[in-house]
């Protein structure tokens, strides 16, 4: 099974995530071992990932998600860990990833939920999209029409993400011929609840979404067209 990874998010931000991907791994019917604890001691993902992961069937590459085009390989699976949303063209890496594939090859990605990635706060907010009334949390939407890029703070770094509804997110994989196998809002389980209350909130709101598409099969007339266009 050929396996290309785009990138190593940290931890999936935090370890309860990374567990969390496990399970939704399970769902979709792959198993993944616990691959690390603490990443944060590596100072290179890539030998991260070389240490905990070594295996002679496995390559590793530095390269960014625009630059895919030129690997000439072909794939079983792609997978991708909490990156499109850093992606300014999506359409263009959906085709980049849709010629990567065998046919009938699987695409599988997580990313922040577009619920999180479109709210545009001002000063009133005080830094923060969320407020509590009462026991409970709420999240503040707005922007959420409003397709392009988001200045964000992190850890104390500003960086650039790319915002898109539901509805672009869906489609565009829909016109570049994927078909839809499945979508998840992850949610801790139980005793991840027990343990950590602020998983909690996943109840209220969704932080991710995880898609799951197959390539299609173009027909010989639309390749012809594809090698016109």
């Amino acid at each position: 099974l050929g396996i290309i990874a785009f990138s190593y998010a940290i931890y999936f931000y935090f370890s309860g995530y990374s567990d969390m991907a496990r399970g939704i791994a399970k769902i979709f019917g792959f198993e993944f071992p616990i691959n690390y604890n603490y990443p944060y001691v590596s100072k290179n993902m890539i030998e991260l990932a070389e240490k905990s992961n070594k295996n002679n069937k496995i390559k590793y590459k530095v390269i960014g998600m625009e630059d895919i085009s030129k690997i000439d390989e072909k794939f079983d699976l792609v997978i991708s860990s909490l990156a499109f949303h850093y992606v300014e063209n999506y359409d263009k890496l959906l085709k980049d990833i849709y010629n990567l594939l065998n046919d009938n090859g699987i695409l599988l990605f997580s990313q922040e939920h577009p619920i999180n990635t479109g709210t545009i706060l001002n000063e009133d907010c005080h830094s923060t999209s969320k407020i509590k009334l009462g026991n409970k949390e709420y999240k503040l939407v707005s922007d959420y029409n409003s397709i392009g890029p988001r200045t964000v703070n992190w850890l104390g770094a500003e960086y650039t993400k790319y915002h898109r509804n539901f509805s672009t997110l869906i489609n565009t994989l829909i016109n570049n011929d994927f078909k839809l196998l499945k979508i998840v809002e992850p949610l801790a389980d139980e005793n991840k609840l027990k343990l950590n209350l602020k998983y909690q909130n996943q109840v209220n709101m969704p932080y991710f979404m995880i898609i799951k598409a197959e390539k299609q099969i173009k027909s010989k007339k639309d390749k012809q067209k594809t090698l016109q266009n």
